[in-house]
């Protein structure tokens, strides 16, 4: 649960959003959440991506 930003919490709506590294590079995994009336907003977007380490570093920066 640590590597999700659902985790985040606090009242915001965060999507389905994983981090996962393994020394070299990061593992972005995306996932679509589930079209209800009761959300505000759906995520429709699934996908995974492998990132260098340093990449990733350098756009979160």
């Amino acid at each position: 649960m640590a590597h999700e930003m659902l985790a985040a919490g606090s009242g915001y709506l965060w999507p389905r959003l994983t981090f996962e590294c393994d020394g070299e590079r990061v593992c972005v995994t995306a996932l679509r959440s589930d079209i209800t009336a009761s959300e505000p907003i759906g995520f429709i977007e699934a996908f995974k991506k492998w990132i260098l380490v340093g990449d990733f570093e350098s756009e979160i920066d």
